[in-house]
């Protein structure tokens, strides 16, 4: 029973596995479609923003010229008559002009995040619904192996508990999953485990922030940490890829141009 129990626990928690990775993709993928779409609108603002600020800037620069022909003006931008009229113009011609080179620079630097981003969004327009099939699919070969009944069912559906019953029959520290005479069980280890502080849930945490604990995980966790290695190589992986697409885009967009 021991074996055959191991195969199926190691089944399931390759199953986890893979739709936790497929869950991480998609996630990106929907986070970056909605930065293009952020991006976008800042732009839009920014543009706005500068349009109006040129706008004050030409007709500040018409009110100056037209005091320039009436008075003089000495190195501070202070007239020498009496009615000093407008004087204050220039000092906000200045500001207004640093205002315009700012944002003419915020504008090129959120446009190239723009570019950046774009591929992503057309990228997850095609690639989120063929992701999501492939996440229904997992799920389905999740639940199926669930309903052999194997597993009960406060230790379903969790990455971290799957590993670490896998774990404890791999390493030989039991042949069961409930206690058997002598034999601890899988069950009785792992919440003997939980109470002494020696789990680390990877979805409460996030892959992200466990990627901090890896030396910790392997010493009491080390199906989880290869699933994590796992999951992180097959993410960066994907996404290397795609920054490199990503990348070669808009080199050729710059050729183009």
């Amino acid at each position: 029973m021991g074996s055959s129990l191991k195969e199926y626990l190691y089944e399931v928690w390759q199953c986890e596995n893979a739709l936790i990775t497929l869950q991480r993709v998609k996630e990106r993928l929907s986070f970056l479609s909605e930065e293009s779409k952020r991006t976008k609108m800042k732009v839009s603002l920014l543009s706005e923003e500068l349009r109006r600020a040129e706008k004050r800037l030409a007709s500040l620069e018409d009110d100056i010229q037209t005091l320039i022909a009436i008075h003089e003006i000495d190195a501070t931008g202070h007239f020498y008559c009496d009615d000093r009229g407008n004087w204050h113009h220039l000092p906000e011609k200045a500001v207004l002009m640093q205002s315009v080179a700012s944002l003419t620079s915020n504008i090129v630097s959120e446009t190239k995040c723009e570019s950046a981003y774009k591929f992503f969004e057309q990228l997850a327009q095609s690639a989120i619904p063929f992701i999501s099939n492939l996440i229904s699919e997992t799920n389905d070969c999740v639940n199926k192996l669930y309903q052999f009944d194997i597993i009960h069912p406060k230790y379903r559906h969790s990455i971290t508990i799957i590993a670490s019953l896998f774990d404890y029959l791999d390493t030989g520290r039991t042949n069961f999953l409930v206690r058997k005479n002598s034999d601890p069980g899988a069950y009785n280890l792992y919440e003997e485990d939980v109470r002494n502080n020696r789990v680390i849930d990877a979805i409460a945490t996030g892959f992200s922030e466990l990627s901090y604990q890896l030396s910790e995980i392997r010493k009491n966790q080390y199906s989880l940490y290869q699933a994590i290695q796992k999951s992180n190589t097959i993410f960066s992986d994907i996404f290397v890829q795609l920054n490199r697409i990503s990348d070669e885009i808009r080199k050729r967009s710059k050729c183009n141009h």
